[in-house]
């Protein structure tokens, strides 16, 4: 008698409660949907309203560099032209090689960046423009946290350019548009909208599997968090705090990065 009863139990419990389950994954489906919605459109908004603005900042790295573990700047648009930039780490105390070097290669921008018709605004490059067009039409809600809906996505090719402009300095490195492709093609992101009032709060970026950005060199482990937030209640969002870990090997020699960016003290200007 009780052995025909458990399995009629089971069978009973499947047909009525997994349409339930089903229901209650679409209805969060839903939600999270809606609120990614509204945090792009509240990101543009942000954007939007703050075109004009400008903003003083402070900037602080922590490099894992034995040898120059601290970079601090500050910068603020009101000061002089020759003064905006203020290199506060490494003093001339702590590493002057390293502190005439960060400055020539500033002086350098600079000059490049005038050569083109280009404005210094470091403040601007903070600013969060496009989150739709991060996303690159491949948002897929995956999990709920306590605090936040995550999507994850396929970075949109060449999201990641190595920290150039990809000119005519790209190629002297050897370096082309297609190298930039593909290096994203081996990254996956994650974003996060808060659950409360839906805003975009932070991005991940991480490689699912080790791959080989170039012939000598296999990265390992490669991973990129963001956390994003106001620069002021009704401001435009910015990266606040970035963390880079990479670890790998090139020419036979295995290597690993830790690095912490941290950007604090938003002024409206």
């Amino acid at each position: 008698m009780y052995r025909s009863f458990y399995p009629f139990a089971a069978i009973f419990c499947l047909i009525v409660f997994s349409p339930m389950v089903a229901f209650g994954d679409v209805a969060l489906t839903a939600s999270a949907e809606a609120a990614l919605a509204t945090a792009i459109a509240d990101a543009q908004t942000r954007r939007d309203n703050a075109k004009e603005d400008r903003f003083a900042f402070s900037t602080r790295v922590e490099t894992g560099d034995e040898d120059n573990p601290l970079i601090e700047f500050s910068f603020d648009p009101q000061r002089p032209a020759d003064a905006q930039y203020i290199l506060l780490h490494p003093s001339e105390e702590e590493n002057p090689k390293a502190r005439r070097k960060m400055l020539k290669q500033r002086q350098k921008d600079l000059q490049k960046m005038a050569k083109k018709g280009e404005e210094s605004a470091p403040d601007r490059d903070l600013v969060i423009k496009d989150p739709k067009k991060l996303l690159n039409n491949s948002a897929h809600f995956k999990r709920e946290e306590e605090q936040a809906y995550v999507f994850s996505f396929r970075p949109a090719p060449g999201s990641f350019n190595f920290g150039d402009d990809g000119g005519e300095e790209h190629e002297k490195k050897g370096k082309t548009k297609e190298d930039d492709d593909d290096f994203a093609s081996h990254l996956r992101g994650e974003m996060f909208i808060s659950k409360d009032k839906p805003r975009l709060t932070g991005v991940r970026f991480f490689a699912p599997e080790s791959f080989k950005p170039v012939a000598v060199a296999k990265i390992k482990h490669f991973e990129i968090m963001m956390d994003i937030a106001p620069a002021w209640p009704d401001g435009p969002l910015v990266t606040t705090h970035q963390t880079v870990t990479v670890r790998g090997k090139a020419l036979f020699k295995r290597f690993e990065q830790l690095t912490t960016v941290t950007n604090f003290g938003f002024e409206k200007r």
